[in-house]
Parts: C-alpha cells; sequence; structure tokens
C-alpha cells in the first residue's frame, strides 16, 4: 500500500437535537478506510467546530427539513476539510 495520500473530515450537525456525527475518510489512492464517531455532548461539539474552521473546514450544506419523529422544523449543517 502507499502512504496516506488524503483525508477528508466532515463533520455533520442536526439541530435541535445537537449532536455531531464525524466521519473521517481515508484515501490510500488505491483503497480507503471510513471511520465514524458520534459526539452528544454539545460543549464538546462547539469545541470541535471550532477545531475544525481553525484548521480551514467550510461549511458545505445548511438545510431546514420537518422530522417524520416530532413533525418539528430541524436544521442539518456539514462541515469539511
Amino acid at each position: 500500500m502507499c502512504g496516506l495520500e488524503k483525508t477528508t473530515v466532515r463533520l455533520i450537525v442536526s439541530l435541535p437535537e445537537n449532536i455531531g456525527r464525524i466521519q473521517r475518510l481515508y484515501d490510500y489512492g488505491i483503497s480507503w478506510t471510513i471511520e465514524e464517531e458520534t459526539i452528544t455532548d454539545v460543549e464538546e461539539l462547539l469545541d470541535f467546530v471550532k477545531k475544525m474552521k481553525s484548521l480551514g473546514a467550510k461549511m458545505i450544506h445548511h438545510g431546514k427539513y420537518i422530522s417524520d419523529d416530532d413533525l418539528q422544523v430541524h436544521e442539518s449543517v456539514v462541515y469539511e476539510y
């Protein structure tokens, strides 16, 4: 296997639940692996968003939707670097 070519980190935040799902994609050129992690602590989630922004992450999606569970408006925000 060749050296690590590229790592992409994506954070998907669900509001008002304040849940963050982190996806780390390691692209080795000829193969790839993905790791996933969930953050449910609000302070930890805010710290992770700040860290991502300091590393150059950009918001690539922001949308509102009606949840099937409670029929209320929810938001989804996606950051990536």
